[in-house]
């Protein structure tokens, strides 16, 4: 599983790539075997009050499966991570869920 870490509006500190890499690999380590890549995405966009709101986006892909993104915006950054972790942790549990689902043989009683 490989994480890569990127932020539109300036360099990522050492500090906030540990929180994030935390934050995925407590949520998602489980899933560690079924994964590819996770990309993250951080970025400080200006609302029109004159607040700051800040975004963190997380695309998973996943072998044999759709890619999965999950988005969350939040007045504070490491909300928004620590929400998107969850979020994401909770696709990809949902998303194996229903494929594992989708291969089970539909049993039919001879009654």
């Amino acid at each position: 599983m490989r994480i890569r870490i990127l932020h539109r509006d300036k360099q990522v500190s050492p500090e906030m790539r540990a929180y994030v890499e935390r934050r995925l690999l407590f949520a998602l380590s489980r899933f560690a075997p079924k994964m590819d890549r996770i990309t993250v995405d951080l970025s400080v966009k200006q609302e029109p009050k004159g607040e700051a709101m800040t975004s963190c986006e997380i695309s998973i892909a996943l072998r044999r499966s759709p890619r999965l993104d999950v988005s969350v915006k939040e007045a504070d950054l490491e909300t928004a991570v620590a929400r998107a972790a969850e979020r994401a942790g909770r696709a990809v549990a949902r998303s194996l869920e229903q494929k594992q689902a989708a291969m089970q043989p539909i049993s039919h009683s001879i009654r």
